[in-house]
């Protein structure tokens, strides 16, 4: 009886996520807590379906399923939170006192294993036929309803400063209020590496999760005001597939440009200057990449079937769970080859 109820809420979830339509609302306000209230049970649902996918005691008829939804799912949830934030601010007399308040307070973040960060939509991405589903966005933390609707808040933001250069330079002050905190954030960690042993730079990552490349106005200013405010201190990183990426400054920012096995066509998109750095689905590395992360989900990771050079942090049996255990900052630093 207690299995059957099991399967019929997985089945049940399932084909939520399959029917999930693009459908705004009406928000009570633009703060986080009032979208996490709109957007609650969408939210949760994804999460739910999040752990199906990576169940490794539920039969693999459901996992497989789910995991063929999970970027599909993610991407609406997060377009849904865009549009209706969009019209919310459209209403209210002053736009971009709104915008300025929705930025304060929570552009960038900061983890352990990420550092210093900001989070886009994964929606903002143009996955690869094997990194949409396999993308550690969909693993514990980064699929909570806090990280997907800060990375559909920070997109909204990046999307605005696209569309409209006159509301950019409005919020610009805002914009230096987050950025001085990021460098103060990546300054105390490059510290704390420090006192391990681990003599490093300082960064901060564009973007932990989604794609900076889709904004690059946005990015490059974010860039251009990190190295201003930092006086040179701090490099901005970023990682990227997306086609937009030669549209960066590589001279403000270190790019990380990320092949698999399924897009190896990508290389025609890579920016002169930047690092290809290779995503090492089911193991199978990329020859020519500076480094390879094995795909890795919690306490697994993938058994390397191809030569590469090897993330010793997604090393299989890897022990290490950050870049500054590992003592590497390969990826934070201009990359020696060209291509």
């Amino acid at each position: 009886m207690i299995r059957s109820r099991l399967l019929g809420a997985e089945e049940s979830l399932i084909s939520w996520a399959h029917n999930y339509k693009h459908a705004p609302v009406v928000l009570k306000g633009i703060q986080p807590q009032s979208i996490r209230e709109s957007y609650g049970e969408d939210l949760r649902q994804y999460f739910r379906l999040c752990a199906i996918a990576r169940s490794t005691k539920l039969d693999q008829m459901y996992t497989t399923q789910a995991t063929k939804l999970l970027f599909k799912a993610r991407s609406l949830i997060e377009q849904n939170i865009e549009a209706s934030l969009k019209l919310h601010i459209s209403s209210v007399t002053n736009p971009c006192d709104s915008w300025q308040r929705l930025i304060v307070g929570g552009l960038f973040g900061a983890s352990k294993k990420q550092g210093t960060s900001i989070r886009f939509p994964l929606s903002s991405c143009e996955p690869t036929r094997l990194c949409g589903a396999a993308c550690y966005a969909h693993d514990a933390l980064d699929g909570t309803p806090n990280a997907v609707v800060r990375g559909a808040l920070n997109g909204a933001t990046g999307a605005l400063f696209e569309l409209n250069p006159g509301m950019g330079l409005a919020l610009e002050p805002a914009l230096r209020k987050e950025v001085r905190k990021a460098i103060r954030s990546a300054l105390r960690d490059q510290v704390l590496a420090s006192e391990t042993g681990h003599i490093r730079g300082a960064y901060v990552r564009l973007a932990h999760v989604g794609e900076a490349a889709a904004y690059p106005r946005f990015t490059n200013r974010l860039a251009s005001l990190i190295d201003e405010e930092s006086q040179g201190k701090v490099t901005p990183v970023v990682y990227t597939r997306h086609r937009q990426a030669r549209k960066l400054d590589g001279v403000k920012m270190v790019i990380n440009f990320t092949i698999d096995a399924s897009s190896e066509n990508r290389k025609a998109w890579v920016p002169a200057g930047a690092r290809i750095v290779g995503s090492a689905f089911d193991g199978r590395a990329i020859d020519y990449a500076e480094v390879n992360f094995l795909e890795h989900h919690r306490w697994t990771s993938a058994l390397v079937k191809t030569p590469g050079n090897i993330c010793p942090v997604t090393a299989t049996g890897s022990k290490l769970s950050t870049c500054d255990e590992a003592k590497c900052d390969l990826c934070f630093r201009k990359p020696k080859l060209r291509y």
